[in-house]
């Protein structure tokens, strides 16, 4: 469990995909009632690959990206609206 803990704190995670490639699945399960998840991925070389966001409290929130095998992602959450906080769990799965 992880944990966003006021309006301005970002969360980062790096994810290396071995030798093996394929989906990038990326989940946050919200633990708060009022987090607003944000989720960011970024390649190697830190450019924004993709993102996501839900705006309502509580919500969880999921992504999927196409994996290069042995490749490194950051993976960054933050609260949507930037003035709340709260927990959650992030699940990353290379399918």
């Amino acid at each position: 469990m992880a944990g966003i803990m006021d309006g301005l704190d970002d969360d980062y995670f790096v994810i290396e995909t071995g030798t093996d490639g394929g989906n990038l699945s990326i989940a946050i399960e919200n633990r708060s009632t009022t987090l607003e998840p944000e989720l960011h991925v970024y390649d190697g070389n830190k450019q924004r690959l993709l993102g996501w966001s839900n705006g309502t409290p509580g919500a969880d929130l999921s992504g999927m990206i196409t994996a290069t095998p042995g490749a490194r992602y950051y993976v960054q959450v933050r609260n949507d609206d930037r003035f709340t906080a709260g927990d959650y769990t992030l699940t990353v799965d290379v399918e």
